[in-house]
């Protein structure tokens, strides 16, 4: 069976790091995330380090939709 869990929440209040932590303990299968910002848009270079982290902390299990 195909769960799927939806997090929301504002900006920078820990969304993403729940959802990662959600998954790894209940999925052992392929994780699919949804990324709400496209990486490469923004000329903010903490823009664009917050989205490395985020990246950085997922291994080969997660694809990234952008």
């Amino acid at each position: 069976m195909s769960r799927k869990i939806l997090l929301l929440g504002g900006a920078r209040s820990g969304k993403s790091s729940r959802a990662e932590e959600i998954a790894s303990r209940w999925f052992s299968e392929e994780k699919v995330y949804m990324a709400t910002y496209q990486s490469g848009l923004s000329e903010d270079p903490e823009m664009t380090e917050r989205i490395q982290l985020h990246q950085d902390r997922r291994d080969a299990l997660w694809t990234t939709i952008e």
